[in-house]
């Protein structure tokens, strides 16, 4: 299940699908995933590509605090 979050997100980030990438992210945060350092350092990835500086450090540091 952890690779599928992991690559759905990687793909996003291939195909510039932010909100698509969102979507994904939230289905992660029901299942726990988001504390994982892989799932966390891919949803980094996505919004630093994207543009979502406060994003992604949200991101980084919610992953740090676990």
């Amino acid at each position: 299940m952890k690779s599928h979050f992991f690559y759905s997100i990687k793909s996003c980030n291939d195909v510039f699908n932010v909100t698509k990438g969102q979507g994904i992210q939230s289905e992660i945060g029901k299942t726990g995933y988001e504390n994982d350092p892989l799932i966390s350092n891919v949803l980094v990835d996505m919004y630093t590509k994207f543009g979502f500086l406060e994003e992604a450090l949200q991101m980084h540091f919610f992953a740090w605090k676990k």
